[in-house]
């Protein structure tokens, strides 16, 4: 189980989240949406351990937050590319795959990639094949939690039904998917949405709820 209870945190004396709480554990989808300024960013930042909260805690998997647990247990994929655009795609691979010691195969399940494709400097790469290799890198050490922010942003509804796919299959595998996204049809594949507005919750429930009451 992750968890977040009491999160804290301000930016320039301005509170971004608002004492928040939160849960998601394997075999569950669980959606963050909210609009741009929310704190739904904010919010993964604490989750993946890049940033820390002024107030309150996180845990994973029955203890606190660290290196050594989200190594293990955390895939994270970023709305920013994290690769190295003057590498092809199998030296990105290659590359992470050493850094989790780890085989770098293991990520061509979810590429659905060829040899062609692998070849192929990132930088050449159209937004939506990044982004399957972003989140095939993130995977590619099978944790348990994988995390997305806005994973289809600017990408087209083909890669938007290709991810609600993958989202059902690694669901199935007892995995658990915590993205962030203000899309109704995204967000349809979740068991749980949470709302975020003025970083508080405002909403936590099936996704089938009409967000534009709450934004």
């Amino acid at each position: 189980m992750l968890t977040a209870s009491g999160i804290i945190k301000k930016y320039n004396k301005q509170t971004v989240l608002n004492g928040v709480g939160f849960n998601a554990g394997g075999g569950e989808a669980v959606g963050i949406a909210g609009l741009n300024g929310s704190g739904k960013s904010t919010l993964l930042s604490i989750l993946t351990g890049i940033t820390r909260p002024d107030a309150g805690e996180v845990n994973l998997e029955g203890g606190p937050l660290g290196p050594a647990a989200l190594r293990r247990f955390v895939g994270y994929v970023p709305q920013e590319y994290a690769l190295f655009e003057n590498l092809c795609a199998l030296d990105n691979l290659k590359l992470w795959a050493a850094a989790y010691e780890t085989d770098w195969k293991n990520a061509l399940g979810f590429l659905s990639a060829d040899e062609n494709f692998l070849r192929k400097k990132v930088s050449k790469l159209s937004g939506g094949i990044k982004k399957r290799l972003s989140i095939a890198l993130a995977l590619m050490n099978n944790p348990k939690y994988l995390i997305m922010e806005e994973p289809t942003a600017g990408l087209d509804i083909g890669f938007r039904y290709a991810l609600s796919e993958t989202v059902k299959i690694l669901r199935g595998q007892g995995k658990c998917v915590i993205f962030t996204s203000h899309q109704t049809d995204e967000l349809a594949v979740c068991d749980r949405i949470y709302v975020l507005k003025n970083g508080s919750f405002v909403y936590e429930g099936g996704p089938e709820v009409n967000l534009v009451s709450f934004l």
